[in-house]
């Protein structure tokens, strides 16, 4: 639960920084960080950063976290909805039925 409220707010952040950076070009999409990619980052980095013994160094870390999380986009293309497929499902699994 940590690790999603944690995600949430680094894409935010690497949001805005990926906004910045494309900020004056003519672009087809609008970009966003990758959220898998966060997690991923998060997962490998976040811990090191939180536990560094001086603030300086956290703050650092987290801004390199950050930044790389800028560097992984996708395109946010609107109006791409396609419905589900739902299989049926039996309550009876046909490999436990008796055969007698």
């Amino acid at each position: 639960m940590v690790l999603l409220n944690a995600v949430a707010v680094f894409q935010n952040e690497a949001d805005c920084a990926v906004k910045e950076r494309q900020k004056g070009k003519s672009l087809k999409h609008e970009y966003r960080a990758r959220t898998s990619d966060l997690i991923i980052t998060l997962r490998d980095r976040f811990i090191f950063a939180a536990l560094c013994w001086h603030s300086m160094l956290t703050e650092l870390e987290i801004g390199k976290i950050i930044k790389t999380m800028a560097h992984s986009v996708s395109s946010v293309r609107l109006g791409r909805n396609f419905p589900r497929n739902f299989k049926l499902y039996y309550n009876v699994k046909f490999n436990n039925l008796s055969c007698l």
